[in-house]
């Protein structure tokens, strides 16, 4: 505000230890720039790092010399690093392209990313920001966009000058599709995300958030139905219970990040922020308002 002579300092690159329940503090990746994504490779002894800012440098840091060191290519925006069986770093560009870090020779390799002969593009919109995550062959990563429900498995292994990827077509169908940091790969190969959109069942409003998966054997998508909360009164047992909150109707009940169904089912309304699944075979996922924790059993049989 006008008169406040502070500045944000940057974002800091910690650790934590289990086994000796000690944190620590590696220092601020790029003075006035925020985190967003840190990635170790503890065998080399190095950890990528991805700032806030898609116009600052995709960073490593050295934790040998504690020294924080910009590759060169500038990540998307959200981008988040992924780590290939060869131990190659890769990461998503601004402009969309891949990049690879090799850190055996210290090599940048940038190149196009190309699906039936055509470079890869962002959605339709500004906000195309993507999600993505290796398979567990350590070569295919599966990406999402934001607002663009198709699924690219893309060859980080891909030799030449482009990278080769293959376009699986829509998860789902709908109007307005929203996906949020919530592709996730189960341990049977499963690829898992979440999609919301348009309510337009003619079964109330607003919006659905969908579990839909992905079987890389069939090259199949399932859509396995709407999120719905079987404990609908997890809200009022919580300590955020006791907080005032504006809204009290049920369709915006005190918990308005959720909306009831014609028949009472309660399920997220506007924004779910990440999604995992487990080696249980497990999904959980969150939602923003309130943060809530949701738990999938059994995602095959979800309906």
């Amino acid at each position: 505000k006008p008169g406040d002579p502070t500045r944000y300092p940057g974002g800091y690159v910690m650790t934590y230890d289990p086994t000796t329940e000690t944190a620590k503090s590696h220092g601020i990746a790029a003075p006035g720039m925020g985190v967003i994504d840190v990635v170790p490779d503890e065998k080399r002894g190095i950890v990528y790092v991805v700032l806030i800012d898609a116009k600052k440098p995709w960073m490593l840091y050295d934790l040998k010399t504690t020294q924080f060191r910009p590759l060169g290519p500038i990540p998307t925006v959200f981008g988040t690093t992924l780590i290939d069986n060869r131990g190659h770093a890769n990461v998503i560009t601004k402009d969309f392209q891949l990049a690879q870090f090799n850190p055996d020779n210290g090599e940048v390799k940038i190149r196009d990313i190309v699906v039936d002969g055509k470079k890869l593009q962002p959605g339709p919109t500004s906000a195309w920001a993507p999600t993505w995550n290796l398979a567990q062959n350590g070569r295919t990563a599966y990406l999402i966009q934001l607002l663009d429900p198709t699924l690219y498995a893309i060859d980080l292994l891909s030799d030449g000058q482009v990278v080769n990827a293959v376009n699986h077509g829509p998860m789902i169908e709908g109007k307005n599709p929203d996906s949020r940091c919530a592709l996730s790969i189960a341990p049977d190969g499963n690829v898992y995300t979440l999609v919301r959109v348009d309510n337009e069942t003619g079964f109330g409003g607003f919006y659905l958030h969908h579990l839909v998966q992905f079987n890389p054997t069939t090259e199949t998508m399932n859509d396995l139905g709407v999120l719905a909360v079987k404990n609908p009164d997890f809200f009022f047992k919580s300590p955020g219970a006791k907080l005032e909150h504006p809204a009290t109707n049920d369709d915006h009940p005190p918990y308005y990040g959720y909306h009831r169904l014609p028949d009472g089912t309660l399920t997220p309304l506007y924004n779910h922020l990440a999604m995992i699944a487990t080696r249980d075979g497990t999904i959980y996922a969150t939602i923003i308002y309130p943060f809530t924790l949701l738990k999938i059993d059994s995602p095959d049989t979800a309906k």
